[in-house]
């Protein structure tokens, strides 16, 4: 946790945020990190809370963040919390207190804090497991600085053992080193020296473990080793391994993978999530099986890393590459001057050219119309990268605040346009100016270049009769345009993978999914590994229109942002629950995010 901490505050205050940690017994400031660290916990607790704008909570079932959380509601302050992870290998009161801790404060804290920070998607599922639920979820996976990682290359250090096994961490039953050093044991790893790196109170057990296995002479207990020692175990290891029962996002697994050392890990929600997105699930087992554990290790220990993961592990998992993010939980409290923009790496030929900007807890890619077409069209040629286009709209922006499945899938696509006037008006109420292309309208600019470049499109959605006129008529506007395929969108999540196969064999460059949301969002970024196609565009109800089912707002309704007014005249019983829905909650996020950039400005003034 503490190397969380470290790499989150030392790239927020490169950002432009004064960032203190409080915490007792604080870890020491790496190099030049930028932040303040204060250790006085308890005594100076209401004091630095009252200094802050947005008090950043750590760690489950922790005292400290419990009472700091508390502090933050009474003074009105901003509040983060991350849990981090939930250990349950106690027993006896200890445990019963764990029971009682996350009935009470865990469960107020998880529902009353304005953003809570889950490391991986699973989290979601974790905490229903324990009847427990986040009121404002934020997928933030665990990261680490990519700079200190580089920092601590050194020449390898060649350990004993053929082959060698390294183990990094804290020494706890959770920890299930148990059955790495059972593994010793077994065919093929008769030779095999363990080192295990770290403290803790399973130390002394896990020696009389090794002794009664009779490997006790091929167990290392190294204690702790600095950084730069264990940058140069971890290039002369021919394995690390990672058998834990429960992790909430390992950050030693990142390092590992970063420093190219082959990861043999338990197929636990954490490791998995890592190993996936790095692509090395090859390196999983199943948790607590002794033999799957000796035989993946034994085949991935004569293995070289390929680069590409770790430049996956890279992408996904340094907080270099993350500063989106965490602009989207600190945005509106940065010191005056600052602009709110960090390089992610020096020099990346595929940095972004666009601005992404965080709005109410969504992205919005802030590109004018000619600019967002351009991009469609090159990666439609096959001369740029593949890319998910999806709209914004206010009933979205809403939904996604309540749906961790859709506020993910928007964090994924590759350009989120304004769809919507109310989110063009949004913007432009804080200062920000989002030019509004709707659906429906870069739907059409699409097939019209589709058409002249000699590129097929395929629809996606709605009802049969529908889809088929929506073809038919845009076949009939551009008699040249090619049209690949279509298909209704009412299908089961079984016949998903069927679906996927025809849009593939299809061989479109274009892909318009005509499906309500967020079932259309959540099919693309489910199966977007999958598909080939080139580009692929959520348009909503852009079928109906298409076809002639129903009408278009007249163009002078369109200007004055009523749109949704005149589809509401014409669906009020489908549509006006929703949109007085959807409209209340936008206002007041709005107006609370006007008030508090304001505050923040007049503060700046002040200073």
């Amino acid at each position: 946790m503490a190397r969380h901490i470290h790499g989150l505050a030392t790239t927020a205050a490169k950002l432009g945020f004064d960032v203190r940690i409080v915490a007792p017994g604080a870890f020491p400031a790496e190099a030049e990190p930028g932040y303040e660290v204060r250790t006085d916990a308890f005594g100076g607790l209401w004091h630095h809370v009252g200094w802050a704008d947005i008090v950043h909570v750590h760690g489950s079932r922790n005292p400290i963040a419990g009472v700091a959380a508390a502090m933050a509601r009474l003074r009105g302050k901003r509040l983060v919390y991350t849990p981090h992870c939930y250990y349950d290998d106690d027993a006896g009161l200890k445990q019963a207190a764990k029971w009682l801790w996350d009935r009470t404060v865990e469960r107020r804290l998880l529902a009353r804090s304005h953003a809570v920070v889950l490391l991986a998607q699973f989290w979601i599922d974790e905490l229903r497991s324990r009847a427990l639920a986040a009121s404002s979820p934020v997928i933030l996976p665990n990261c680490v600085l990519d700079t200190a990682v580089l920092s601590r290359v050194a020449p390898p250090r060649r350990l004993e053992g053929d082959p060698s096994l390294l183990y990094v961490g804290r020494l706890d039953r959770v920890k299930r080193l148990d059955d790495a050093i059972l593994a010793l044991s077994r065919e093929g790893l008769t030779q095999a020296v363990l080192h295990i790196v770290g403290r803790g109170p399973d130390r002394d057990r896990l020696r009389k473990l090794a002794t009664q296995a009779g490997v006790a002479e091929r167990v290392r207990f190294h204690g702790f080793v600095p950084d730069v020692e264990v940058a140069a175990m971890a290039a002369g290891a021919n394995c690390f391994v990672l058998p834990s029962a429960a992790e909430g996002g390992p950050t030693v697994l990142i390092e590992m993978l970063l420093m190219g050392c082959n990861v043999v890990a338990s197929d636990i929600p954490a490791n998995r999530a890592i190993l996936a997105a790095a692509g090395w699930t090859e390196g999983l087992y199943p948790l607590g099986d002794v033999e799957a554990l000796a035989a993946t290790v034994k085949d991935i220990a004569g293995r070289r890393m390929p680069s590409d993961v770790t430049e996956r592990a890279r992408e996904a998992f340094t907080w270099e590459r993350r500063t989106s993010l965490i602009l989207e939980l600190y945005g509106t409290h940065l010191r005056r001057g600052q602009s709110g923009s960090v390089p992610a790496v020096a020099g990346r030929p595929d940095a972004p050219l666009h601005e992404r900007v965080w709005f109410l807890g969504c992205p919005v890619d802030l590109l004018d119309s000619a600019e967002l077409l351009r991009r469609a069209e090159t990666a439609g040629r096959g001369q740029g990268p593949r890319m998910r286009i999806e709209g914004l709209n206010v009933a979205k922006l809403v939904d996604a605040r309540g749906n961790p499945d859709l506020s993910q899938a928007l964090r994924d696509a590759e350009l989120v346009h304004v769809d919507g006037k109310g989110i063009a008006l949004g913007l432009a109420a804080l200062g920000i100016k989002g030019e509004r292309y709707a659906g429906i309208d870069l739907m059409l600019d699409a097939c019209a270049q589709a058409s002249k470049l000699g590129l097929s499109i395929y629809l996606l959605g709605a009802r049969p009769e529908v889809v088929n006129a929506a073809a038919q008529r845009l076949h009939q506007r551009w008699p040249s345009l090619l049209i690949a395929g279509s298909r209704d969108g009412y299908f089961e999540q079984h016949e998903e993978a069927a679906v996927v196969d025809a849009i593939n064999a299809s061989g479109a460059a274009f892909l318009f999914i005509g499906i309500s949301s967020p079932r259309k969002e959540i099919f693309l970024r489910e199966n977007w590994e999958d598909l080939t196609v080139p580009v692929a565009m959520g348009v909503g109800g852009a079928f109906d229109v298409v076809s002639g089912r129903l009408p278009r707002a007249p163009r002078a309704v369109q200007k004055i942002g009523m749109e949704w007014l005149f589809r509401l005249c014409l669906e009020p019983r489908r549509l006006a629950m929703r949109y007085l829905r959807t409209n209340v909650i936008y206002a007041s996020l709005l107006a609370r995010a006007w008030f508090e950039k304001r505050i923040a400005a007049t503060k700046a003034r002040l200073l």
